[in-house]
C-alpha cells in the first residue's frame, strides 16, 4: 500500500523545495514534469512554480471543473508527446482528480502541490469524473498521490467556503464510521479496524474549529492532516467506506439530479446533519455531539439545501434515489423509510436552524464575506 507523503510549510519557497525534492526522489533528476492546473489562479501559480523549479515542465490547463475521461486522455497524450516522467498538479478538486487518471494510465508518479483544502481528494485514490454520455459524475478507485505539499500561506487565501467545504467532508467521516458500523451488524461489511481508527483520528482533528478560527494557519495545517488521514484510511480498507456513508449518497444524488451549486464537501455536509437526524428517527446512535457542535458553527451560513439553491421538494426528491447511487453500499437509507424524510427535514434543517439573535447572524454574514 503506497501512502502519500504530506508536508505542510508556511512559504512559497519551502512549497517549491519540496516539489523539486519530490520530483528528484520520484522520477530523477532528468525528470520531464506535466504540469496540470485549472484556468485563472492556478494557472498562474503553476506557471511561477515552474519558473522556481528551473527544470523540463510544461503545464496543461484542466479547462473544465466537471471533467470526462475523453478530455482526461486528451491531457494524457500530451503527457505522451512530452515524454513526461512525473505529473505534477496544482490546484485542488477536479485538478487533482484529471492528474491522478492521467498518473494512473501512464504509470507515473504523482505529486501535488494544493491550492486549496476543500475535500479529501488531495489524498484519496478517488477520482470523480462526469460521464460524456450519461451526464452523471461517477467516482472510481484509481491511484493517491504520491506526495502532497500545502502550503499554509497559498490555502488561507483560498475562498473561505473552500476551507469550510474541506472541514465538512473531514467530519463526515463521523457519519461514515457509523453506516460502517451498520452494514457490519447487518453483515454487509467487512470492518477493518485499522481504516477505521484513522477515519476516526481524521475527524476528530477538526473537533472545536469555527467559522472564525478556519482561516488561520495552525487551522489549515490541522485541515490538511486530516484530509490525508482520510487518504490513507480508504488505501488501508480499500475502498472509501471508512470515509464514505449516506451522506455522501446524499451528495452523489444532488449531483445526479443537477441540483444546486454546492461543492462536494459543503454538499456532504448538508447530507451529515440530514443523516444524523434520520439515525435518531431510526432509533439508531447519531454522531457524537462534538462533531454535531462543530458543525453547528457554520449552520447558519452553509448546511441547509436552501443556501446550496435547493428546494426542500427537490432535496427530498435527492433523499429518495441516494441508496441507488451505490446499490452495495449499506447504510442509515437503506433502513429507513421514504415516509420518514420529510419530518427528518424539519428537525434537521427548519427546527434546528430557526431564526438567530442578531449576533449570531452578523457572524454569518462575515463567514459568507
Amino acid at each position: 500500500m503506497r501512502t502519500p507523503i504530506l508536508n505542510v510549510v508556511e512559504s512559497e519557497q519551502a512549497a517549491a523545495a519540496c516539489v523539486i525534492a519530490h520530483l528528484v526522489a520520484l522520477s530523477g533528476s532528468r525528470s520531464r514534469v506535466l504540469c496540470i492546473s485549472g484556468a485563472g489562479p492556478t494557472l498562474k501559480l503553476a506557471e511561477a512554480h515552474a519558473r522556481i523549479v528551473g527544470r523540463a515542465i510544461f503545464v496543461v490547463q484542466a479547462t473544465t471543473k466537471e471533467p470526462t475521461l475523453a478530455s482526461v486522455r486528451s491531457i494524457a497524450s500530451q503527457a505522451q508527446e512530452h515524454a513526461a516522467t512525473a505529473v505534477l498538479s496544482v490546484g485542488g478538486g477536479s485538478v487533482v482528480d484529471v492528474s491522478k487518471v492521467v498518473a494512473f494510465e501512464l504509470n507515473l508518479p504523482h505529486v501535488v502541490l494544493a491550492a486549496a483544502l476543500s475535500s479529501d481528494a488531495i489524498a484519496s485514490p478517488i477520482a470523480v469524473l462526469r460521464d460524456s454520455h450519461t451526464g452523471r459524475k461517477n467516482s472510481q478507485g484509481y491511484a493517491a498521490p504520491d506526495a502532497v505539499v500545502v502550503n499554509t500561506e497559498l490555502t488561507i487565501q483560498a475562498p473561505r467556503h473552500l476551507t469550510c467545504s474541506g472541514i465538512f467532508d473531514g467530519l463526515s467521516n463521523a457519519s461514515a464510521l457509523l453506516d460502517v458500523a451498520l452494514a457490519a451488524g447487518a453483515g454487509r461489511h467487512t470492518r477493518n479496524v485499522a481504516s477505521e481508527e484513522l477515519s476516526r483520528t481524521a475527524y476528530r482533528l477538526l473537533l472545536g474549529l469555527t467559522a472564525q478560527n478556519c482561516a488561520e494557519r495552525t487551522s489549515h495545517a490541522v485541515l490538511a492532516e486530516s484530509l490525508a488521514l482520510s487518504g490513507k484510511a480508504m488505501l488501508m480498507c480499500g475502498t472509501s467506506v471508512p470515509c464514505s456513508g449516506a451522506e455522501h449518497l446524499v451528495s452523489h444524488a444532488l449531483d445526479f439530479l443537477g441540483l444546486g451549486h454546492g461543492t462536494h464537501g459543503i454538499q456532504v455536509g448538508v447530507g451529515t446533519v440530514f443523516c444524523h437526524h434520520l439515525r435518531l428517527a431510526c432509533g439508531l446512535p447519531g454522531i457524537e455531539p462534538q462533531v454535531m457542535e462543530t458543525l453547528d458553527e457554520f449552520k447558519v451560513a452553509y448546511l441547509h439545501p436552501r443556501h446550496l439553491g435547493i428546494s426542500k421538494p427537490n432535496f427530498l426528491r435527492a433523499v429518495a434515489i441516494a441508496a441507488a447511487m451505490r446499490p452495495n453500499r449499506y447504510s442509515v437509507l437503506s433502513e429507513a423509510s421514504s415516509a420518514m424524510f420529510e419530518e427528518v427535514y424539519e428537525s434537521a434543517f427548519e427546527e434546528r436552524m430557526a431564526p438567530q439573535p442578531a449576533a449570531s447572524t452578523k457572524s454569518a454574514h462575515a463567514v459568507l464575506g
